[in-house]
C-alpha cells in the first residue's frame, strides 16, 4: 500500500539520509491505478446522475444532493491523487538532482584539494640551475594536468545533465520555472568548470615559460662564456705575434752588428776573391728570403687560427639564436606548451607521485587516493589521462 511505501521511505531517509528512486516510482504506479479507478467511478456516478435526471429526479433534491456529494468526494480524492503524483515526481526530480549535486560536490572537493596542494609547490624549487625540471616541478605539472582533467570532467558531466534536463522538460517532467532554475544552476557550474580548466592550463603555460626563460638565460650565458674563451685565445695568439715581432727585431739588430763586425774583420785581412764575395752575398739574400717566408707562414697560421675562432663564435651564436627564437616562439603557443607538458608528465608518472608524496610528507598531509592513484601504476594505467587528458573515464570519482 502507499502508506507502507511512505513508511519505508521515511525509514530509509532517517537511516541513510536518502532513499531509492524505485519506491517513488512504485508510489506513482499505485497512485495512477487509484486515479484511474477514481475517474472510472466518477464517470459511473455522473452517468447515474444523468439517468436519474432523465427519470425525473429534481435538482437540489436529497437524492440529487447525495449523488453530487459523492461526485464531489471523488473529485477531492482525484485532486489529492494528482497532487500526490506531482509530489512524488518532484521527489524523484529532487532525488536525482541531489544525487548529481552530491556527485559534483565530490568533484569540487577534489578540485579544491588539487588547488590547495598545488599552492604548496609554490614554495618549492621547481626548476634547477640548469633549467631542468626538479621532481617537485614535474609533480606540480602533474597536479595542474589533473586540475585540467577534473575541470573538463565536471564540464562534460554538466553538459550531459543539461541534455537530460532538456529531454525531461520536453516530456513535461518539469515546470518552466523548475526547468529554468535548474538550467541556470547547471550552466553556472559548467562555466565555473571552464574557467578552472583555462586557469589550470595557463598555470602550466606560465610555469613552462618560466623554464623557457631560464633556458634562454643559460644559452646566453653559454654563448658569452664561449665568446670570452675565444677572446682569450685570440689575445694569446696576438701576443705570440707580438713576441715573434720583438724577437725578430732583436735578431735583426744582432745580425746587423755581426755583419758590420764581419766587414771590419774582413777588411783587416787579405782581400777576398770576387767569386767568394758574390757567393756570400747570395747566401745572405737567400737567408733573408727564407726568414721572410717563415715569418709570413707563421703570421698566416696565427691569422688562420684567429679567423677560425671568429667563425666558431659566429656559428655558435647563430645556432644558439635559432634555439632561442624557437623557445621564444613556443612561449607564445599555449596549446603547444600544454600538449608537450601532458606528454611529458605521462612519461614521468613515477616522478609526479614522488614529488606529491615528498611535499605531502613535508606538511604531514594525507592526499586523497583520487589524486595519487592515477600515478601509481605508470603510463599504461593512465588511459583516462591520454588524448590530452580525456574525460571519457575519470580517476577522480571513486
Amino acid at each position: 500500500s502507499t502508506d507502507k511505501l511512505n513508511s519505508l521511505i521515511d525509514l530509509q531517509q532517517n537511516q541513510y539520509g536518502t532513499t531509492g528512486k524505485g519506491l517513488y516510482e512504485e508510489l506513482i504506479k499505485q497512485t495512477n491505478t487509484q486515479l484511474k479507478y477514481l475517474k472510472e467511478e466518477k464517470a459511473a456516478l455522473q452517468s447515474q446522475m444523468s439517468q436519474a435526471l432523465n427519470n425525473g429526479i429534481k435538482v437540489s433534491s436529497d437524492e440529487w444532493k447525495d449523488m453530487q456529494s459523492a461526485i464531489s468526494d471523488i473529485d477531492s480524492e482525484i485532486i489529492n491523487c494528482t497532487s500526490s503524483l506531482e509530489e512524488f515526481q518532484n521527489s524523484i526530480n529532487q532525488l536525482e538532482w541531489d544525487t548529481f549535486d552530491s556527485f559534483m560536490d565530490r568533484v569540487n572537493d577534489i578540485s579544491d584539494e588539487l588547488s590547495n596542494l598545488s599552492n604548496l609547490f609554490e614554495e618549492e624549487t621547481l626548476i634547477d640551475d640548469k633549467a631542468g625540471w626538479t621532481t617537485e616541478g614535474i609533480a606540480a605539472l602533474g597536479l595542474y594536468a589533473q586540475g585540467m582533467e577534473n575541470a573538463a570532467f565536471k564540464s562534460a558531466e554538466c553538459a550531459k545533465e543539461l541534455e537530460k534536463l532538456d529531454a525531461e522538460y520536453q516530456k513535461g517532467t518539469y515546470t518552466l520555472s523548475e526547468y529554468l532554475e535548474r538550467q541556470k544552476d547547471l550552466k553556472d557550474s559548467q562555466y565555473e568548470a571552464i574557467d578552472n580548466y583555462n586557469s589550470e592550463k595557463e598555470a602550466i603555460a606560465e610555469l613552462y615559460r618560466e623554464r623557457i626563460d631560464k633556458q634562454i638565460e643559460a644559452i646566453e650565458e653559454k654563448t658569452e662564456a664561449y665568446r670570452e674563451l675565444v677572446d682569450k685565445q685570440k689575445e694569446y695568439l696576438d701576443n705570440l705575434l707580438k713576441e715573434k715581432e720583438t724577437k725578430d727585431r732583436l735578431n735583426d739588430a744582432k745580425t746587423s752588428v755581426e755583419k758590420v763586425q764581419a766587414q771590419i774583420d774582413a777588411m783587416s785581412g787579405d782581400t777576398s776573391d770576387a767569386g767568394i764575395a758574390k757567393r756570400l752575398q747570395f747566401e745572405e739574400e737567400l737567408s733573408e728570403k727564407r726568414k721572410e717566408l717563415d715569418d709570413l707562414n707563421y703570421e698566416n697560421t696565427i691569422n688562420s687560427r684567429i679567423e677560425a675562432l671568429d667563425k666558431s663564435v659566429e656559428a655558435l651564436e647563430e645556432n644558439n639564436q635559432k634555439e632561442i627564437d624557437k623557445l621564444e616562439e613556443l612561449k607564445e603557443d599555449t596549446e603547444a606548451i600544454v600538449e608537450e607538458v601532458l606528454n611529458f608528465v605521462l612519461s614521468h608518472t613515477k616522478e609526479v607521485l614522488e614529488g606529491i608524496t615528498t611535499v605531502a610528507d613535508k606538511y604531514s598531509i594525507q592526499v586523497s587516493d583520487s589524486i595519487t592513484t592515477p600515478w601509481l601504476n605508470g603510463e599504461n594505467s593512465l588511459n583516462h589521462y591520454d588524448d590530452t587528458l580525456s574525460v571519457k573515464t575519470s580517476a577522480f570519482i571513486d
